[in-house]
């Protein structure tokens, strides 16, 4: 008996299928509302993109969070730019929805495609793409419209540098620049009438206020003292306006005062607290308002609360970094999994058929921690997971533990050893005949010390195997390395036994030196 040996293809598919569905040979495509289930639906045999099950590890694992995230996003892969979006892209393509899944960017977007494929044959050469204000005339809902982006392009390679594709987050911003155009124009016509300026500054939801040419607050409108959160008792008209600032910000409003005075507009963004106490991210222009000799005799300063704004721009930073992350570690693992696999198969057909169940052993783990948005796993969640293709229904599994949550390495590591244990106890252990069982436990300790056990009873008589394959340095040696502790792996004669003891890190760390 080894356990570098997986059980074959078809059996293993056949078992996923009865648990999950059609969906089951592709994990990476479970989810995503109506774009997930049309994705499901097509016919990848007949797609130039292939079956889905033989999709590159890196196409599988940028579509996985597509389709996890809210964020509109899409996959371009391969020459032609095949499209892969979720939901929040479909509602970008509008009327295009849904005949445009899976077509190629150049029939989605005839219109722009030249203004559009400049950009694609950057990144497909290797560089990456951030821009704030992509301008398009879209030809959407029957007519042609002018429509803005903010987007970032991120190539997608193999393991030889490559690009095959390219990773997209974007999102439009028409409505706002749309916005922001009007309030330039509102502002500039507030120079030539008094009563024009103030019905538009009584009417803005914006906190907009006067200063006099050394800042000091003159009249603040109503929408003003609401966004500042002003008690109505409280009389600002007086106060020395960049004092509503601090540190930094303080010294910034003091400048703009000054530029303002000397006839130049500025703009900054800062926190500031309201009245009430409650921190706010500002964007602020200052404006100077000059008579008719050209001097400075007001000015103008309009604080607009951009706090939801700077909390989105916050979290794409957030989940670049993410995904960069994750994927060096998925890019990592899998490029060692490849390597051993082949190294110790007898077989080509032998060590694909192993190298396809390790792999949707990763992809399963992959999407529990896509799925968390977090970088960490339940280890429940884990065992379910990677037991999931080998269940009965017949309560063959004792799982039993508290809640204890482990990194992303760690969870991909121990899904992978779970893998190998069910296979080998599928193939030749307790899972062979009906009587069998498989226990699995976990306890945790002081210091967070993990004591993690599987045992199986009730199957045939366990003989020790002749040689141990890469499966066996896999669960004794390199998932022990990433909980930085211990595992044991006994073929007694009543069943296979393994016990992993070693630390739970709250936090993703790569180890010091590769085990692989």
């Amino acid at each position: 008996m080894t356990l570098n040996e997986g059980a074959p293809q078809a059996v293993q598919l056949a078992a996923s299928r009865t648990e999950l569905g059609n969906s089951a040979a592709a994990p990476f495509m479970l989810g995503g509302g109506e774009a997930g289930r049309l994705l499901r639906a097509i016919d990848w045999s007949r797609h130039p993109l292939g079956l889905r099950e033989d999709w590159p590890v890196i196409l599988q694992t940028s579509l996985s969070l597509v389709l996890s995230s809210p964020q509109p996003m899409f996959v371009v892969w391969g020459p032609d730019f095949h499209a892969l979006y979720n939901d929040a892209y479909a509602q970008i393509c509008s009327h295009k929805h849904p005949v445009s899944l899976g077509q190629p960017m150049s029939e989605i977007w005839q219109d722009v495609w030249q203004q559009i494929l400049p950009l694609f044959e950057q990144v497909y050469a290797g560089a990456s793409i951030h821009m704030d204000d992509l301008e398009l005339k879209l030809q959407r809902n029957g007519f042609v419209e002018d429509a803005h982006f903010w987007l970032s392009y991120t190539p997608l390679k193999d393991a030889t540098g490559k690009v095959l594709g390219l990773f997209c987050i974007c999102a439009e911003t028409t409505e706002q620049v749309m916005l922001k155009r009007k309030l330039d124009r509102e502002q500039a016509a507030l120079q030539d009438s008094e009563q024009f300026l103030q019905s538009v500054l009584a009417a803005s939801p914006d906190c907009i206020k006067v200063l006099d040419p050394n800042g000091t607050l003159t009249y603040i409108t109503q929408g003003g003292r609401l966004v500042m959160e002003v008690p109505a008792d409280t009389k600002v008209e007086g106060s020395f306006w960049p004092d509503f600032w601090e540190d930094a910000a303080r010294d910034q409003a003091i400048e703009a005062v000054a530029k303002a005075r000397a006839g130049l507009g500025s703009r900054f963004q800062s926190y500031a607290n309201t009245f009430a106490g409650n921190r706010r991210y500002w964007d602020v222009r200052v404006t100077p308002m000059p008579n008719a000799q050209g001097t400075t005799e007001r000015i103008l300063a309009v604080s607009r609360d951009v706090t939801y704004l700077k909390k989105m721009e916050d979290e794409r930073e957030h989940l670049m970094h993410e995904l960069s992350h994750r994927l060096k570690n998925a890019f990592a693992m899998v490029q060692s999994l490849i390597s051993q696999t082949f190294r110790q198969a007898l077989t080509v057909q032998q060590g694909r058929e192993i190298l396809q169940g390790r792999v949707r052993a990763l992809a399963n783990a992959q999407d529990i921690l896509t799925r968390s948005n977090t970088e960490q796993m339940d280890i429940a969640e884990v065992v379910e997971a990677a037991l999931l293709p080998h269940r009965t229904g017949e309560g063959r599994f004792v799982i039993n533990g508290p809640v204890a949550a482990i990194n992303g390495r760690q969870g991909l590591g121990l899904s992978l050893a779970l893998h190998e244990l069910a296979t080998n106890a599928t193939k030749y252990g307790a899972l062979t005949g009906p009587d069998g069982t498989v226990s699995i436990h976990w306890t945790v300790g002081a210091n967070h010390t993990l004591s993690f056990f599987w045992r199986e009873s009730g199957g045939p008589v366990v003989a020790v195997p002749n040689r141990r394959g890469f499966g066996s340095v896999l669960i004794e040696r390199i998932v022990a390395s990433y909980f930085d502790g211990s595992a044991t792996l006994d073929f007694l004669p009543e069943g296979v036994s393994f016990q992993l003891t070693g630390i739970i890190a709250p936090l993703d760390a790569a180890p010091a030196t590769d085990p692989y």
